[in-house]
């Protein structure tokens, strides 16, 4: 589990995977969860103790949910895999040491647990779990494509578990991500979402300066204000525009005859936006970074699916390995 977060952080697959996730759901709140339920699901199944949590969590988050909401929809999504968790550990090592069981019994608990929780993911996933971070009536809007979503992972899964018990929730989760990601790349079942003025969502798709990472931060975020403002992302020093945010002030100042109410209502600024500003520099020195190592998104004919295979690879390669 330690060794696959690493590697993922390591080599990037991580802001990878969110770049591409932000652009092939473009902000649609039900298709981000339930591709992160599909992504959860495999990450169970190939490593366990809580790495989907670690991983998922984070992703969520980035995405502009609730941290707190994040975290316990994440934990609740987890427990539907938990039983196969780093190649069936809970139950070869969980149930291995008492005596007189045999492989069939461990199969028999296998698909026994597989109808349970099948039977529960219909049940509680779109009635108490997605609420937690996703309007009802975009629930509502969107039931088909999250029955889609769901019977893509639960199916093979429950399939799966009268087999083995080892590999359930991996190979369930990674063709759950495939066919998931395909619904949503045709928008099966996927009605359009519309975001209020201040949503959180904002499409990744390049690296330019009007679709970059830097395009991900919230646009109540002062250091978003100060990138908009005509500013040069790849600047080496914020300071500029924040002077000429401060010039306009002044200009809209009471000693310049003009309105000061414009003043007061447009920059407002508290002591904890002044931190973030002070900060600046560093936020974007780390988002460019990240930016410059994994390039500008290429196309099919540009090498897309080679990238995907090398980008992803600590995955696949737990996959393979297990």
């Amino acid at each position: 589990a330690i060794a696959l977060f690493e590697t993922m952080e390591a080599t990037l697959c991580l802001p990878y995977m969110m770049r591409e996730m932000k652009s092939l759901t473009e902000g649609h709140i039900v298709a981000e969860l339930m591709l992160i339920f599909a992504f959860a699901y495999m990450i169970e199944g190939a490593s366990g103790f809580g790495t989907p949590v670690a991983l998922g969590a984070p992703m969520l988050v980035s995405l502009g949910h609730d941290k707190f909401g994040s975290i316990v929809t994440l934990l609740v999504m987890n427990t539907f895999a938990t039983v196969w968790g780093a190649a069936g550990t809970p139950i070869w090592f969980g149930l291995g040491n008492i005596s007189g069981l045999s492989e069939d019994d461990f199969v028999e608990v296998s698909f026994k647990a597989g109808v349970c929780l099948t039977f529960a993911a219909y049940l509680i996933l779109p009635t108490l779990v997605l609420p937690i971070l996703c309007p009802v009536q975009e629930l509502k809007k969107n039931f088909l494509f999250i029955i889609l979503s769901l019977t893509s992972v639960m199916g093979p899964v429950l399939v799966m578990s009268f087999f083995t018990y080892e590999f359930p929730s991996l190979i369930g989760g990674m063709l759950g991500c495939i066919i998931s990601a395909v619904l949503i790349r045709f928008r099966v079942g996927l009605k359009e979402y519309s975001h209020p003025t201040n949503e959180r969502h904002l499409k990744i798709s390049t690296t330019s300066s009007s679709h970059g990472l830097v395009s991900s931060l919230r646009p109540d975020d002062p250091l978003f204000a100060a990138v908009q403002n005509n500013c040069d992302k790849n600047s080496d020093d914020l300071k500029e525009c924040v002077d000429n945010d401060e010039d306009v002030e002044e200009e809209h100042s009471p000693e310049n005859g003009t309105d000061a109410s414009i003043s007061e209502e447009s920059y407002n600024v508290d002591s904890k936006d002044v931190e973030v500003l002070e900060d600046a520099d560093q936020v974007l020195a780390s988002i460019n970074s990240v930016e410059a190592a994994l390039g500008p998104r290429k196309s099919f004919a540009e090498g897309y699916l080679k990238e995907l295979i090398g980008r992803t690879f600590p995955i696949w390669g737990t996959v393979l390995l297990l």
